[in-house]
């Protein structure tokens, strides 16, 4: 047994040597005649490998060397004269083919077909059998056998009945200690990525649907089998032989493909569906759900919707069953569909949406139209924008609030008047004043002076010479500026035809000119070249005394700015 030993430890290390001289050569080595022979044994004399090459039956430029090796010794080292190197392009053995020998550790095995060993240990494979993973690793790991795993029929239509079962090579049935198992694989239910950790176990000898979802273990998994799979078919199911316990327990799997062909389609025959307008909080130009904690049912919704083909797609009726999508307890999207499940899945036909709207808020900073302003001028608030407010804000609807939508509570103005002309003051708790809005926005304090920016006092005299000004001089700058008059000590409700107010450019260039206005009046004009003035009467005092007129420049040209004084006659 000693010089088979030496032998077999010489054409181990003549197969490495063949192997590296291939991979480096420009030639592929090929297999040595007489190696597709199965040898049961190494040593057996029927065709073992090393009782071959003992016995000569085996040439040298079959593999086996010419001389018998010498002994092995820790000094012994091989030369490129015995043999054992110069056949690398043919010595040594081919694990993958019949009777090879492959070796990792010192261990060897074998079944039927190619020998292979890992760390000592005993695997075995045969028939074909591809293994996915094992429960165990090296010797005493529990042989599985070898098996298929197959669908009765292979081939179906999406949603046809089929059933799945693991045949055994030979037509042996189920060994005692293994167990039978066959698992789809889930992929994450929000990601659609496949999870390692998540089954689905498909019963076995059982028909089954193949169409729709199977449950998965975890539930973060889904199953969901496809409107179609074809040739090779599906191979996301496998069938897992286990067999031994403890330490030894070992398994392997093998795919379980079904052909699956596309099952008629359902198709939408008649009808509608909708959301009852009683259930809907708002229909205006659309369907729209306030948020709520209260759910959408099917009783919310009205379908019509029929199915036009439920006899070609196997439907078990023409009639459409409601899922509901989405809740109303945050605001998004709310959709009713009209679905049918038939023998290739489930279908859907129609579908109506309905919009949960945010709560109703404001937006945008408050501002004054003028700031410090005159009680005569008055200031309205502006700049806060109303959103979503969907029938639930009174009047008020989406945009820019009104001046009434604003109010004081220090001087009280429960609310803002239209033209902002109020009682002098100063208001630093002005906000807005919009019931359906869960946050008011606060504009800045504004002060409101007395008096005006002219004044006129008269005596009840129609001359200008019994009016006196008071403040009698104000400057334009700029179109659109404007200065508050008030006429004082008239009672009479008639015109003041004599009382008047001069108005005349400064730093005017040639072809001067502006135009000033009373109250929205006409506008007088005056132009001439580097001076041009011109008065602008008064008018009629309609409510007597402290009567407030505004005068203001429309227009000006070749001006650096206009001067006015009075009263004139």
């Amino acid at each position: 047994m000693k010089k088979y030993g030496i032998c077999f430890a010489f054409l181990a290390f003549s197969a490495i040597i063949a192997i590296l001289a291939a991979c480096g050569g420009e030639e592929i080595a090929e297999l040595p005649t007489g190696w597709e022979k199965p040898m049961e044994d190494l040593t057996d004399p029927a065709g073992g490998l090393i009782f071959q090459c003992e016995k000569g039956t085996i040439t040298e430029e079959n593999g086996c060397p010419a001389e018998p090796p010498p002994p092995v010794s820790s000094e012994y080292t091989p030369s490129s004269s015995s043999g054992g190197d110069s056949s690398s392009s043919e010595g040594g053995g081919d694990s993958s083919s019949g009777g090879g020998v492959s070796s990792s550790g010192g261990g060897v095995s074998s079944s039927g077909g190619g020998v292979s060993s890992s760390g000592g240990g005993v695997s075995s494979s045969s028939g074909g059998v591809s293994s996915s993973s094992a429960g165990c690793t090296g010797s005493g790991c529990a042989t599985v056998p070898a098996f298929t795993c197959v669908w009765d029929p292979p081939n179906v239509e999406g949603g046809d009945q089929a059933q799945v079962k693991i045949n055994y090579t030979g037509g042996g049935s189920k060994p005692a200690g293994c167990t039978e198992e066959i698992r789809a694989a889930c992929t994450n239910k929000i990601t659609g990525a496949p999870m390692s950790n998540s089954i689905a176990i498909i019963p076995i000898g059982t028909n089954i649907p193949t169409s729709g979802e199977r449950e998965c273990n975890p539930s973060t998994g889904e199953f969901k089998w496809p409107t179609a799979a074809p040739s090779p078919g599906l191979t996301s199911i496998k069938g897992r032989v286990t067999c031994g316990a403890g330490a030894t327990q070992n398994f392997e799997e093998q795919n379980c493909p079904l052909i699956i062909g596309p099952a008629p389609a359902a198709t939408k025959g008649t009808g509608s569906i909708g959301f009852r307008s009683a259930s809907l909080d708002y229909t205006v130009g659309g369907s729209y759900f306030y948020i709520n904690s209260a759910p959408v049912t099917e009783s919310d919704v009205i379908n019509s919707v029929t199915v036009g083909n439920a006899q070609q797609a196997s439907c078990p009726s023409a009639q459409t069953q409601i899922l509901i999508e989405g809740n109303r307890a945050v605001a998004g999207t709310i959709k009713a569909v009209a679905t049918a499940t038939c023998k290739g899945g489930t279908y859907r036909l129609d579908s109506a949406v309905a919009t949960v709207v945010p709560n109703p808020g404001l937006s945008g900073t408050c501002a004054w139209s003028k700031n410090p302003t005159k009680a005569a001028t008055g200031a309205t608030p502006s700049g806060v924008t109303l959103g979503n407010a969907y029938g639930r804000c009174g009047a008020l609807t989406d945009g820019a609030l009104p001046t009434t939508a604003y109010t004081s509570t220090s001087p009280s103005v429960a609310q803002w008047p239209t033209n902002g002309m109020i009682a002098a003051g100063t208001y630093g708790s002005v906000s807005t004043n919009v019931s359906c809005a869960s946050t008011q926005v606060t504009c800045p304090s504004l002060t409101v002076n007395a008096g005006a920016d002219y004044s006129v006092e008269c005596n009840n005299s129609l001359e200008a010479a019994n009016c006196s000004p008071s403040g009698n001089v104000f400057i334009f700058q700029e179109v659109g500026e404007c200065a508050d008059i008030s006429v004082m000590g008239w009672t009479n409700q008639y015109n003041l035809p004599n009382v008047k107010v001069n108005c005349e450019t400064q730093n005017g260039q040639n072809s001067a000119s502006f135009s000033i206005s009373l109250n929205g009046g006409t506008a007088i004009s005056a132009s001439g070249s580097y001076y041009a003035s011109t008065s602008q009467p008064l008018g009629a005092i309609k409510l007597g005394d402290n009567e407030f007129g505004t005068l203001c420049l429309t227009a000006m040209a070749n001006v650096g700015s206009v001067k006015c004084t009075g009263p004139v006659q």
